[in-house]
């Protein structure tokens, strides 16, 4: 169960997360690469493996169903939410629509269908424009989820895996330290809000009781972690450069961002501000210098940011009907 699960150490999460990164690895080399002796590794593999985090036959790997992770992501115009399981995979389509079928969760009305391409579980809601109803849906998926986890513990071993933590992902200034959203230019509403705020006390209670940890985090940053571990998965297309040290991530959503891994670690700035490109202002291509500057503004009040020049010069769109496009729709 959850609570079993954050009574690991750190020693134990540096081996999950080595073997995340190294499936298959030989236990001479994972022993060498966290610097312990091997009777004291082969000693903590036997503890994972009894508690059901890991396979040590045919070869060292994690067990993926072991449990899951919640990620929710609040953009601009959307947001999405899906299941993590304990390789860092996205649960599949698939899976997420068994598991709401069977259980009876996120089905609430305001989950909106949208194409999806590569058949990943996310499950989509239109971003709204007030703080009040923002909590209601974040509260009423967390509740599916406090169900979820008293479900997996009355129900078979392995058949419904706990699920530990959830993830909030948001665009803008996000002090990572105090868990306070200090700006979304693309939702105006987030300004100077606490992560307590956007849940209500019977929810903060439960997830305590649970031990379900909740953080945000900074959208393109939380992308580039989840990036990163992800590349060392086979079945990724940039699976060739999974031994990289160093990795960019572009986040184009209703706005720009980039997210930083520097020698294998987050690069968030002194204030978790880094990689905002969108708001860094640049003079616009030559080809464009005669044509009139759009009437609107960017989010941020000012005229030539990246993003707005993006979109304006480059897109030939509007900010709103930016916005509405997905991905597969931008040329």
């Amino acid at each position: 169960m959850a609570g079993e699960i954050f009574q690991i150490n750190y020693e134990n999460r540096d081996i999950l997360n080595a073997l995340r990164c190294h499936p298959e690895i030989e236990k001479t080399v994972l022993a060498k690469e966290l610097n312990i002796a091997f009777k004291t590794l082969n000693k903590q593999l036997e503890f994972l493996e009894q508690s059901g985090f890991i396979s040590m036959s045919p070869q060292l790997e994690i067990v993926k169903d072991r449990f899951y992770m919640c990620g929710i992501s609040v953009g601009g115009s959307h947001c999405k939410l899906t299941l993590v399981n304990a390789q860092y995979k996205v649960i599949s389509a698939e899976d997420m629509d068994k598991l709401c079928n069977k259980y009876g969760v996120f089905q609430q009305s305001f989950f909106v269908h949208r194409k999806n391409t590569r058949e990943y579980g996310y499950k989509y809601f239109d971003t709204p424009d007030n703080l009040a109803t923002l909590e209601i849906y974040i509260n009423e998926i967390i509740q599916d989820i406090i169900r979820l986890d008293d479900l997996s513990r009355t129900s078979g071993a392995g058949e419904l895996p706990p699920i530990i933590s959830i993830g909030i992902a948001l665009t803008g200034s996000i002090d990572l330290k105090k868990q306070i959203i200090i700006r979304s230019h693309n939702v105006r509403y987030l300004k100077n809000i606490k992560k307590e705020i956007l849940l209500w006390p019977d929810t903060r209670y439960e997830l305590k009781k649970r031990n379900i940890e909740l953080i945000i985090d900074h959208n393109a940053k939380a992308m580039a972690v989840c990036e990163k571990f992800s590349l060392y998965h086979s079945d990724n297309k940039n699976h060739e450069y999974a031994g990289k040290k160093n990795i960019a991530c572009f986040y184009l959503g209703s706005g720009i961002s980039c997210g930083l891994i520097l020698n294998n670690r987050v690069i968030r700035g002194a204030r978790n501000f880094s990689g905002e490109l969108g708001h860094i202002q640049i003079p616009r291509m030559p080809e464009f210098e005669g044509d009139a500057l759009p009437k609107e503004r960017c989010t941020c009040g000012r005229m030539y940011c990246m993003e707005h020049l993006l979109i304006w010069d480059v897109l030939g769109m509007s900010r709103d009907e930016f916005r509405k496009i997905t991905s597969e729709e931008i040329k």
